[in-house]
């Protein structure tokens, strides 16, 4: 994906690919929304593999994906909660470009880590 190369790995380097195209019933087990773009293989969640913490990571992300802009169309999952740091120790991620918009743990705006960082 063109925003992995030009807008994820300069955030935040090297990253290990965690999830791509899902069958709808591994999509339901592991708990992704019904119009996931993971059905469409549209859509890659992602580790960074060079960053030293999740604060880290998700601040250099969701500054990237502000600059980005809605040119972009960069859908950016935000999993991170100051609130609940171990819901996500890895600093996974998700990228896909049908939009530019971000969410969190609930899927909606509201609980997107961005709105904290």
């Amino acid at each position: 994906m063109k925003l992995v190369k030009e807008e994820a790995i300069p955030a935040v380097g090297r990253v290990e690919v965690a999830s791509a195209f899902r069958l709808e019933a591994l999509n339901a087990c592991s708990k992704g929304a019904s119009n996931s773009r993971h059905l469409t293989f549209a859509a890659l969640d992602l580790i960074p593999l060079d960053q030293p913490d999740t604060v880290t990571s998700f601040t250099k992300l969701c500054a990237r994906w502000r600059q980005a802009g809605a040119r972009s169309k960069w859908g950016l999952g935000a999993y991170y909660d100051p609130a609940k740091p171990q819901h996500n120790q890895v600093a996974r991620f998700h990228v896909d470009g049908t939009g530019w918009r971000t969410w969190g743990f609930s899927y909606g705006r509201a609980s997107s880590g961005c709105n904290s960082l």
